[in-house]
């Protein structure tokens, strides 16, 4: 009794001392989860410590600072967005087929947070996407000088391809039968690859299509071989029979679209008639190969019932055997502005004074006219911008951004005006340009 006694304090002892040494004050560790895995291209890498590592001062500030050191080495920037959330972002996003492996600075981080002692792993590592073909749809089509029934493809790979390289490298079965004849269409490096497989004889029956590309094809993009775990399997339905694949839908602030995928180009003469959206909206067609596209005014916010009735023909025949339904919400855009010219950034001294802002969702818009004084350019570009980011969030609770540059004139210039520009007279969903005159 008294070993046993002596053995329950010895362990009681123990979980009291691991106790005190995980929530140890004086070390600095890492509570948030570290990253791993496979990443987004475009994912920041966000490190959340125990306790404060820099001053409210350091705060919101970009640095090339090295807090993590990547292996590969990877050029980017890190800013403290609070005194103890670090955030690296790199320069361009993550190089695609890669893996990475991170290590904290240990002796910066606690000579900054005054910590003792650093507890817990100090080292992560992640990688971004393999290339690798994602996936393919395959449809009957015309094909050909003479315009007969055959098969085309859209082959959708993770990172861009070189067609003349795909080429050499795919092989295509059709019922176990190798394809001797399929060529591939598209002409420049893309991620998504046009495919002609040839005529067919018989087109009565549901015919099973397999792909495999060799491990000597490198992506353009990324300079890595493909990996294909298997061959990409795909059942192609009897001619007579068009099939719905799924469809898609979104707004540009102006007009609404609904995209549906098939199996066989639809005939647009007769398409109308077998489409229908409930409450009723005027619409027009459009075909384009294995998408048929509906285009109207589908405002923002607003929610569809879309029918395609059975017996929808495509321009070879063949029909739908069954009612595809589905429902469908027309997301609202987010307000946003930014300049109507994608390549231009600055008003030049000698130019018009004169800039055009898009607009969209935004009834009025705050606007701060700042010059640069002409022997301040070069420290300018140099000084005056910083990194900042618009975040996304899916359905899944994901997130995703897109950096931009901000800029702050500072000692360099002056500011010339401020002023509130109002848009009224225009629909909030609608994209308006207004023009800015210094």
């Amino acid at each position: 009794m008294k070993a046993r006694n002596r053995l329950l304090c010895a362990l009681i002892m123990s979980l009291a001392i691991l106790s005190c040494s995980t929530t140890d004050p004086n070390a600095l560790r890492v509570t948030s989860p570290l990253p791993g895995g496979i990443q987004p291209r475009n994912a920041e890498i966000a490190i959340t410590f125990s306790r404060r590592v820099v001053s409210p001062e350091s705060t919101n500030v970009w640095t090339t600072t090295p807090f993590i050191e990547f292996s590969p080495p990877l050029s980017g920037a890190f800013v403290w967005q609070d005194t103890a959330r670090l955030v690296f972002s790199p320069d361009g996003g993550f190089p695609g087929d890669a893996r990475f492996h991170a290590k904290f600075n240990r002796d910066l981080l606690l000579q900054l947070s005054g910590a003792e002692t650093f507890a817990g792993d100090d080292q992560f590592a992640f990688s971004t996407e393999s290339f690798t073909l994602r996936g393919a749809e395959f449809f009957y089509d015309r094909v050909g000088k003479q315009r007969a029934v055959g098969i085309k493809a859209n082959l959708e790979f993770s990172y861009a391809v070189d067609p003349a390289a795909l080429a050499r490298s795919i092989r295509i079965t059709m019922d176990k039968e190798a394809i001797g004849t399929a060529a591939v269409l598209s002409t420049s490096p893309n991620r998504l690859i046009a495919v002609e497989v040839g005529t067919v004889a018989q087109t009565e029956k549901a015919r099973e299509i397999t792909v495999t590309v060799d491990d000597a094809l490198v992506s353009s993009e990324t300079g890595t071989h493909v990996k294909l775990e298997r061959p990409l399997v795909f059942t192609l339905p009897p001619l007579a029979e068009m099939k719905i694949y799924g469809h898609e839908f979104g707004s540009d602030g102006t007009a609404g679209w609904i995209r549906v995928r098939t199996s066989q180009e639809v005939d647009i003469a007769t398409a109308k008639n077998y489409l229908v959206l409930d409450p009723v909206r005027e619409f027009t067609v459009e075909g384009d190969g294995g998408t048929l596209t509906l285009r109207g005014k589908f405002e923002p916010g607003s929610s569809f019932r879309f029918v395609a009735k059975k017996g929808l023909e495509s321009v070879l025949g063949g029909r739908t055997q069954n009612d595809y339904e589905t429902d469908i919400v027309i997301g609202n855009i987010a307000p946003s502005f930014g300049f109507a010219s994608q390549s231009g950034l600055y008003m030049l001294l000698g130019g018009r004074k004169e800039l055009a802002i898009t607009t969209i969702n935004l009834p009025r818009l705050y606007l701060r006219i700042s010059q640069v004084f002409q022997n301040n350019l070069l420290f300018f570009l140099e000084q005056g911008r910083y990194y900042d980011y618009d975040w996304e969030y899916d359905d899944g609770g994901d997130r995703s951004y897109t950096r931009k540059y901000r800029y702050n004139v500072r000692n360099f210039g002056r500011q010339i005006e401020s002023c509130l520009k109002g848009t009224t007279g225009v629909t909030p969903e609608q994209v308006q340009s207004v023009r800015i005159r210094q």
